[in-house]
């Protein structure tokens, strides 16, 4: 798929200029090779870039900084959505601070010679749309590995005003816990010793309280920058806190609304059912013509109750409570073999499962995904064909572009009718059918509940097909 192309010509020519030191700014498409980073491609790069690097767009950035740069710190960056900036020898007579960040799936370069850095340095901070606080740590006994005791910061950005509803005057050179006192309550002020000690970043979305008055929920990141120096990005997300507690309390009535509705219309179908049987078996001789209309309602019963069901399972899986834990795919896989033993050897299927990742998911979440992709290879088979099904997994270290875990990617293939590409999107949406109820039954809600179950998972599916030539859906599940 091609990456979302960003301007950053007007950003580069204006946010990040500052009288007399204009910085070198590039944006870079990440090239793979089987999942592997082989290359950063410049889509844009400004005539400050250009004239420092002496490059044209044709070439590649990768040429132009050391193996121990790009094969080290350029992953690093595009996995953990970190940013990073480094001191690079670019060449005998030339030393640059280069800045990395993530630009949507793209990575956004900035650098600039090393005499040039407080002003630069300072022009790229504000242009920022997350609040920067660059921080070194004070220890009990200064110059020594003793217990970290604060933070002195040192820069901050325009951006924090937004945040923190202070002036960055009010904040630079003054100590953390000063100004915010609330860190070591929050934990934050934990956080930020373990990465100025282990170097290691690290990430937290927090709610945040002290005694100044300041109130909010953060989205927070912070990386070592060197012994002692750490810089962390944020965000105040309280808006947003707050509409995912209302959206969450929306869930819940859903929920509730969806297994009271879901009780009071099975019971009526069950009288239906009740009632049609009697009527089938005790007065068969008098129905005459009638009794295929009983037939037929006997099948709209049956869908009535598989759409119900569907629909009570679509609820339920916006459920805030959902509990996590170390499942077993493969035992996953056999149970739900197990539960479509009669229509799989019926059709004289053959599944063959590979051996299966443990990962952290809900089971219950689990079966239903698998079961509903299972039933599909079953049923979306051309009329006198076998259905072969094979499950397979690669991983855990594949990444997606735009994410910083690793996940595993589960394959479900079929022999089936397969589908147009061009719907490819059409087929997770709910009540959307590519074929005819009196070809293929279904409710039209079976991939919508596979797309949520993942999704809940912070994962992804897609799927790839050919019409009659079958379909693989790959899901992208968190190692």
């Amino acid at each position: 798929m091609k990456s979302p192309q960003i301007d950053i010509t007007s950003e580069a020519n204006d946010s990040l200029r500052v009288p007399f030191f204009s910085p070198g700014v590039a944006l870079l498409d990440p090239v793979y090779a089987a999942e592997q980073l082989m290359d950063l491609r410049f889509v844009f790069i400004n005539e400050t870039g250009r004239h420092l690097l002496q490059a044209t767009q044709e070439t590649s950035f990768r040429s132009y900084v050391p193996d121990s740069f790009f094969l080290g710190i350029c992953p690093q960056v595009i996995h953990t959505r970190q940013p990073v900036q480094q001191s690079l020898q670019i060449r005998p007579d030339l030393c640059l601070h280069v800045a990395l960040e993530m630009a949507g799936t793209q990575v956004l370069c900035t650098f600039w010679e090393a005499a040039d850095s407080p002003q630069v340095l300072q022009a790229i901070l504000d242009a920022s749309p997350n609040s920067i606080i660059s921080m070194k740590a004070l220890r009990q006994e200064p110059n020594t590995p003793g217990l970290i005791t604060d933070f002195l910061m040192e820069h901050v950005n325009a951006t924090v005003e937004r945040d923190l509803y202070l002036k960055p005057k009010n904040i630079v050179g003054k100590t953390l816990m000063s100004v915010f006192p609330g860190n070591k309550e929050s934990g934050l002020f934990d956080m930020y010793a373990r990465v100025a000690e282990t170097g290691q970043p690290e990430h937290a979305i927090q709610y945040y309280r002290d005694s100044n008055g300041l109130e909010a929920w953060f989205d927070v990141s912070a990386v070592a920058q060197g012994p002692d120096q750490i810089t962390i990005t944020f965000t105040n997300i309280t808006e947003s806190q707050r509409n995912q507690q209302q959206l969450k309390q929306s869930n819940e009535a859903l929920e509730q609304f969806a297994s009271i509705a879901s009780h009071d219309l099975q019971e009526p179908l069950r009288k239906i059912r009740h009632f049609g049987h009697l009527l089938a078996t005790q007065y068969q001789t008098k129905l005459g013509n009638g009794a295929e209309l009983i037939d037929k309602m006997h099948s709209a019963t049956d869908r009535m109750g598989s759409l119900i069901d569907d629909l009570l399972t679509f609820a339920q899986l916006n459920n805030e409570s959902t509990t996590f834990e170390t499942v077993d795919l493969n035992q996953i896989l056999t149970e739900v073999c197990s539960d479509l033993e009669v229509p799989i050897r019926q059709q004289q299927a053959s599944v063959t499962i590979d051996p299966l990742p443990h990962i952290q998911a809900n089971a219950w979440q689990m079966r239903q995904l698998f079961q509903n992709l299972l039933s599909n290879a079953l049923k979306y088979v051309a009329p006198g064909v076998c259905p072969i099904i094979h499950i397979r997994s690669q991983g855990p270290q594949i990444y997606l572009r735009d994410r910083a875990d690793s996940f595993y990617r589960i394959e479900v293939s079929d022999n089936g009718i397969g589908f147009n590409e061009q719907y490819q999107e059409k087929i997770f949406e709910a009540f959307q059918r590519l074929h005819s109820r009196s070809t293929y039954t279904g409710t039209g809600l079976g991939l919508t509940i596979v797309r949520n179950i993942v999704e809940n998972h912070g994962g992804r599916i897609t799927a790839r097909s050919q019409e009659n030539q079958g379909s693989t859906f790959q899901l992208y599940l968190k190692a």
